[in-house]
C-alpha cells in the first residue's frame, strides 16, 4: 500500500447516521486514519449514537458540545435562515465544520469527510450549497464527501493522490439501497434518520423556542424539554404557563420544575383530591402567577370544588391553593 496514504489522516463527522459512519468506512479502507467527531447540542443529543458508529468503525471519537446559551444565540439569529422548524441547518453545520477544522488542525490531518449526499435533501445538499459550505468553512478543496464524490469537483485528496477517487461513489438523491448495503458489508448500524433526532427540525416544536427566544426568560432557563409540552401559554412576553395533557407530561413538568433554577417566579401546581394536569408556571411571581394557573384549570373543565387543591411550590416555599386564592401551609 501507499505510504502516503497510511499517514494520511482525516477527521470524519459521525451523529450515528448511516450516512456519515458509511462514508467514514469509505475512506477508511483506502488506509486513512480517522478520527472521527461528533457535534452534539441540546437539541441534537447525539452523543451515544456517535460512539456506536465509532465503536463499530474502531475509531477514536471526540464529541463538541457547544455552551447552550451560544447555541440558543445561533439560533435566534441564524445568518442562512431557518427550514421547516427553528433548525438553522447552515449555520449550524458550519459550527460542526470549524470543530473538525479545529481538531484537524490539532491532528495535522489532511482533510474533513462527511456523509453528506448531492440532492438528497431539496435545500441543505444541492451542489452550490455544499461549494457554499465548504467555502465558508475555510477549507477550499479539503471537505471530501465519499458517497457523491464522482458527482462533485475532486478535491485536493484525490488529485494529490491521498484518496482514489474511483473507489469513491456517485450517489445523488434519496434512495437507500446502496448505503444500507455498504452498511451491511461494512457491519455497520446506524440510523437512517438523521436530522430526524434533532428536535429543531418538528416545525411545532420551532415555533414554541421561537417564540421563547423572543422572550424576556433568561436564556438559561430554556431547557429544551419545555418546548415539547404542547400546551404553552405566554403571559406578555415573561411569563410561561405550561400544562400537562396526561400522566407522562406531568412527570416531565415535574422533572423539568427539579432542572431549573430555584428561583421565585418558578412554580409548579400540583393537583389534590381529583385527577388533572400538573402546571409548571416560568417567570412570573406567585400573586402574578395564581389567577393564570386557575383560569387555565378552569378553561381545562377544572371549576373550583370541595376538596380540589393545588400544592404549590417555588423551592424554597410551599402553598396550597384552591384554585381561587392561597393559604400558606
Amino acid at each position: 500500500m501507499n505510504e502516503s496514504r497510511v499517514m494520511t489522516r482525516s477527521v470524519a463527522l459521525l451523529s450515528g447516521d448511516l450516512d456519515g459512519a458509511v462514508a467514514a468506512a469509505l475512506i477508511q479502507t483506502q488506509g486513512v486514519q480517522v478520527f472521527g467527531l461528533a457535534f452534539a447540542t441540546q437539541f441534537s443529543p447525539v452523543a451515544d449514537a456517535a460512539r456506536r458508529s465509532a465503536d463499530q468503525l474502531q475509531i477514536p471519537l471526540r464529541v463538541v458540545q457547544p455552551s447552550p446559551t451560544e447555541y440558543l444565540q445561533l439560533i435566534a439569529r441564524p445568518r442562512f435562515g431557518y427550514g421547516k422548524g427553528a433548525n438553522p441547518c447552515g449555520d449550524c453545520r458550519l459550527a460542526m465544520l470549524a470543530a473538525a477544522v479545529e481538531y484537524l488542525t490539532e491532528l495535522e490531518a489532511q482533510f474533513v469527510v462527511t456523509g453528506e449526499v448531492l440532492g438528497q435533501k431539496m435545500m441543505g445538499q444541492k451542489r452550490s450549497h455544499l461549494e457554499m459550505m465548504e467555502h465558508h468553512a475555510g477549507i477550499p478543496g479539503r471537505l471530501v464527501r465519499p458517497l457523491s464524490a464522482q458527482l462533485l469537483t475532486p478535491t485536493l485528496p484525490e488529485t494529490e493522490g491521498l484518496i482514489d477517487r474511483s473507489q469513491l461513489l456517485a450517489i445523488h438523491g434519496s434512495g437507500r439501497r446502496q448505503i444500507r448495503a455498504l452498511g451491511q458489508r461494512f457491519g455497520l448500524t446506524g440510523s437512517e434518520k438523521g436530522a430526524a433526532r434533532c428536535r429543531l427540525v418538528d416545525p411545532a416544536y420551532g415555533r414554541r423556542l421561537r417564540t421563547a427566544l423572543v422572550s424576556r426568560l433568561p436564556a438559561a432557563w430554556l431547557l429544551p424539554g419545555l418546548f415539547e409540552i404542547r400546551q404553552h401559554q405566554w403571559s406578555e412576553d415573561r411569563g410561561l404557563i405550561l400544562l400537562g395533557r396526561n400522566q407522562d407530561e406531568n412527570d416531565r413538568l415535574g422533572q423539568l420544575f427539579l432542572a431549573l433554577p430555584a428561583d421565585p417566579t418558578i412554580l409548579l401546581a400540583t393537583p389534590i383530591g381529583f385527577h388533572g394536569p400538573t402546571v409548571l408556571s416560568v417567570g412570573l411571581s406567585f400573586a402574578e402567577a395564581e389567577p393564570k394557573i386557575a383560569g387555565e384549570l378552569r378553561k381545562k373543565g377544572f371549576p373550583a370544588e370541595v376538596g380540589e387543591r393545588l400544592a404549590l411550590s417555588d423551592k424554597s416555599n410551599d402553598w396550597v391553593m384552591r384554585l381561587v386564592r392561597e393559604s400558606p401551609v
